[in-house]
Protein backbone atom coordinates (compact mmCIF):
# COMPACT_ATOMS: atom_id res chain seq x y z
CA UNK A 1 0.00 0.00 0.00
CA UNK A 2 1.27 3.35 -0.97
CA UNK A 3 2.11 5.56 2.22
CA UNK A 4 0.68 9.33 1.70
CA UNK A 5 2.88 11.68 2.85
CA UNK A 6 1.55 15.43 3.13
CA UNK A 7 4.08 18.03 3.50
CA UNK A 8 3.39 21.77 4.57
CA UNK A 9 5.39 24.21 2.11
CA UNK A 10 7.13 26.74 4.60
CA UNK A 11 9.24 28.07 1.80
CA UNK A 12 9.57 31.27 2.55
CA UNK A 13 5.82 32.12 3.61
CA UNK A 14 7.60 32.96 6.98
CA UNK A 15 8.24 36.29 5.64
CA UNK A 16 11.48 35.99 6.79
CA UNK A 17 10.56 35.91 10.68
CA UNK A 18 11.79 32.55 12.90
CA UNK A 19 8.83 33.15 15.32
CA UNK A 20 6.67 32.85 12.15
CA UNK A 21 8.35 30.26 10.62
CA UNK A 22 8.15 28.13 14.49
CA UNK A 23 4.73 29.20 14.07
CA UNK A 24 3.71 27.65 10.71
CA UNK A 25 5.41 24.94 11.72
CA UNK A 26 2.95 24.06 14.71
CA UNK A 27 0.04 24.54 12.52
CA UNK A 28 1.50 22.44 10.51
CA UNK A 29 1.78 19.63 13.03
CA UNK A 30 -1.47 20.49 14.49
CA UNK A 31 -3.01 19.74 10.82
CA UNK A 32 -1.04 16.64 11.01
CA UNK A 33 0.89 16.19 8.28
CA UNK A 34 3.87 14.45 7.87
CA UNK A 35 6.62 17.09 7.34
CA UNK A 36 7.19 20.62 6.78
CA UNK A 37 10.12 22.03 3.89
CA UNK A 38 12.02 25.13 3.45
CA UNK A 39 13.41 27.01 0.67
CA UNK A 40 16.99 28.33 1.00
CA UNK A 41 19.37 30.50 -1.11
CA UNK A 42 22.55 31.94 -0.28
CA UNK A 43 22.14 35.67 -0.92
CA UNK A 44 25.73 36.72 -2.25
CA UNK A 45 24.90 33.74 -4.89
CA UNK A 46 21.25 34.24 -5.67
CA UNK A 47 22.10 36.59 -8.90
CA UNK A 48 24.90 37.41 -10.40
CA UNK A 49 25.66 41.33 -9.34
CA UNK A 50 25.08 42.36 -13.67
CA UNK A 51 21.88 40.66 -13.35
CA UNK A 52 19.30 42.39 -15.37
CA UNK A 53 17.03 40.04 -16.83
CA UNK A 54 13.32 41.31 -16.42
CA UNK A 55 11.42 40.52 -13.01
CA UNK A 56 15.06 40.10 -11.68
CA UNK A 57 14.64 42.99 -9.40
CA UNK A 58 11.79 42.41 -8.07
CA UNK A 59 12.18 38.76 -7.16
CA UNK A 60 15.86 39.53 -5.38
CA UNK A 61 14.11 42.01 -3.14
CA UNK A 62 11.93 39.41 -2.21
CA UNK A 63 14.55 36.67 -1.68
CA UNK A 64 16.28 39.32 0.56
CA UNK A 65 12.84 40.01 2.63
CA UNK A 66 12.02 36.40 3.43
CA UNK A 67 15.58 35.18 4.04
CA UNK A 68 16.22 33.28 7.25
CA UNK A 69 19.89 32.37 7.91
CA UNK A 70 21.28 28.60 8.05
CA UNK A 71 21.65 29.26 12.06
CA UNK A 72 17.46 29.91 12.19
CA UNK A 73 16.40 27.38 9.78
CA UNK A 74 18.38 25.00 11.60
CA UNK A 75 16.83 26.40 15.23
CA UNK A 76 13.27 25.78 13.35
CA UNK A 77 13.73 22.11 12.30
CA UNK A 78 14.94 21.35 15.67
CA UNK A 79 11.21 22.72 17.19
CA UNK A 80 9.39 20.82 14.25
CA UNK A 81 11.55 17.75 14.97
CA UNK A 82 10.52 17.88 18.21
CA UNK A 83 6.64 18.46 17.17
CA UNK A 84 7.46 14.66 15.32
CA UNK A 85 7.58 16.37 12.16
CA UNK A 86 9.96 15.36 8.99
CA UNK A 87 11.88 18.53 7.90
CA UNK A 88 12.91 18.93 4.47
CA UNK A 89 14.72 21.89 2.61
CA UNK A 90 14.87 23.05 -1.32
CA UNK A 91 18.23 23.79 -2.46
CA UNK A 92 19.19 25.92 -5.90
CA UNK A 93 22.75 25.17 -5.95
CA UNK A 94 25.15 22.45 -4.16
CA UNK A 95 27.52 25.88 -2.71
CA UNK A 96 24.16 26.66 -0.90
CA UNK A 97 23.87 23.51 1.21
CA UNK A 98 27.66 23.86 2.10
CA UNK A 99 25.87 26.84 4.38
CA UNK A 100 24.58 24.41 6.92
CA UNK A 101 28.03 22.53 7.46
CA UNK A 102 27.34 19.61 9.07
CA UNK A 103 23.54 20.70 10.07
CA UNK A 104 22.91 19.73 6.95
CA UNK A 105 22.02 16.52 8.65
CA UNK A 106 18.95 17.93 10.33
CA UNK A 107 16.98 17.63 7.05
CA UNK A 108 15.29 14.26 6.27
CA UNK A 109 14.34 14.93 3.01
CA UNK A 110 15.80 17.31 0.09
CA UNK A 111 13.55 18.79 -2.63
CA UNK A 112 14.91 19.45 -6.14
CA UNK A 113 12.83 22.84 -7.51
CA UNK A 114 11.40 22.06 -10.64
CA UNK A 115 13.54 25.26 -12.50
CA UNK A 116 16.34 23.46 -11.05
CA UNK A 117 14.66 19.69 -12.72
CA UNK A 118 17.90 19.64 -15.33
CA UNK A 119 20.28 20.19 -12.89
CA UNK A 120 22.15 17.02 -12.57
CA UNK A 121 24.67 18.39 -10.65
CA UNK A 122 22.86 19.54 -7.90
CA UNK A 123 20.84 16.12 -8.04
CA UNK A 124 23.49 14.07 -7.46
CA UNK A 125 25.15 16.63 -4.74
CA UNK A 126 22.03 15.81 -2.58
CA UNK A 127 21.82 11.82 -3.58
CA UNK A 128 25.65 11.66 -1.45
CA UNK A 129 23.53 12.50 1.62
CA UNK A 130 21.56 9.43 1.48
CA UNK A 131 18.53 10.80 2.38
CA UNK A 132 14.37 11.05 0.45
CA UNK A 133 14.96 13.14 -2.72
CA UNK A 134 11.53 14.70 -4.26
CA UNK A 135 11.96 16.20 -7.44
CA UNK A 136 9.33 18.78 -9.10
CA UNK A 137 8.34 18.49 -12.36
CA UNK A 138 6.72 21.34 -12.55
CA UNK A 139 8.18 23.52 -14.97
CA UNK A 140 8.86 20.80 -17.14
CA UNK A 141 7.79 19.61 -20.70
CA UNK A 142 7.48 15.44 -21.30
CA UNK A 143 10.58 15.42 -23.12
CA UNK A 144 12.47 17.04 -20.50
CA UNK A 145 10.85 14.60 -17.64
CA UNK A 146 12.14 11.53 -19.98
CA UNK A 147 15.07 12.63 -20.49
CA UNK A 148 16.11 13.36 -16.86
CA UNK A 149 14.68 10.77 -14.42
CA UNK A 150 16.90 7.77 -16.35
CA UNK A 151 19.99 9.97 -14.81
CA UNK A 152 18.34 9.99 -11.09
CA UNK A 153 18.30 6.82 -8.66
CA UNK A 154 15.01 5.63 -8.44
CA UNK A 155 16.21 4.10 -5.22
CA UNK A 156 16.66 8.04 -3.78
CA UNK A 157 14.37 9.66 -5.98
CA UNK A 158 10.63 10.63 -5.87
CA UNK A 159 9.44 12.91 -8.87
CA UNK A 160 6.45 14.93 -8.40
CA UNK A 161 3.42 16.30 -10.48
CA UNK A 162 3.53 19.73 -9.91
CA UNK A 163 1.60 22.61 -11.62
CA UNK A 164 3.62 25.72 -11.56
CA UNK A 165 1.27 28.37 -11.36
CA UNK A 166 -0.17 29.46 -7.46
CA UNK A 167 -2.69 29.17 -6.90
CA UNK A 168 -3.62 26.32 -8.92
CA UNK A 169 -6.92 27.02 -11.08
CA UNK A 170 -9.65 23.64 -10.16
CA UNK A 171 -9.87 23.42 -13.63
CA UNK A 172 -5.80 22.84 -13.77
CA UNK A 173 -4.47 20.44 -11.17
CA UNK A 174 -4.50 17.60 -14.25
CA UNK A 175 -3.83 14.79 -11.21
CA UNK A 176 -4.80 12.21 -14.40
CA UNK A 177 -0.68 12.87 -14.87
CA UNK A 178 0.28 11.21 -11.60
CA UNK A 179 -0.85 7.57 -13.24
CA UNK A 180 1.24 8.54 -16.49
CA UNK A 181 4.12 9.77 -14.47
CA UNK A 182 4.17 6.37 -12.59
CA UNK A 183 4.48 4.40 -15.79
CA UNK A 184 7.30 6.56 -17.06
CA UNK A 185 9.02 6.56 -13.51
CA UNK A 186 8.61 2.66 -13.06
CA UNK A 187 8.30 3.32 -9.08
CA UNK A 188 6.63 6.12 -6.51
CA UNK A 189 5.44 9.65 -7.50
CA UNK A 190 4.24 12.25 -5.74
Amino acid sequence: MTQVRIIAEIGINHDGSADKARGLAEAASAAGVWGIKFQYRNLANAYAKDANQIGDEILLKEIRRTYLSPEQLGAVAHHARKLNLAVGISFFTPEDMADFGKDIGLFDFFKVPSVEFTNVRLIKHLETFGKLGLISTGTCGEATIKSVLPQIDPKRWVPLHCISNYPVAVANPKLGYLKHLRQVWGSEVG
